[in-house]
């Protein structure tokens, strides 16, 4: 009987490693687009950048916190999403 417990198990944790492996498939295929200013971030869910645009009438200081800002909302975001994405898995 142990056995057959043992082996129902690893095949429980098979099927749970194929569902975040879907997840993370589909993760790479969200965006998330965040915009101040004029300056534009864009980030994947597996926190990706995948295009940056900037503002070129901003200076470089004011470039620097707004992207670092549109970075971490971006980031916020994703980790929403994933919060989601995987509550719903299991």
């Amino acid at each position: 009987w142990r056995t057959f417990s043992v082996k129902f198990n690893m095949f429980e944790k098979i099927k749970q490693i194929e569902k975040i492996r879907e997840a993370q498939k589909s993760l790479e295929a969200e965006k998330v687009e965040i915009e101040n200013k004029g300056t534009r971030l864009t980030i994947n869910g597996n926190l990706k950048v995948i295009e940056v645009s900037l503002n070129s009438e901003l200076n470089k200081e004011e470039q620097e916190k707004i992207l670092a800002k549109c970075f971490n909302e971006g980031i916020d975001k994703i980790k929403s999403f994933m919060a989601q994405k995987f509550q719903s898995m299991f």
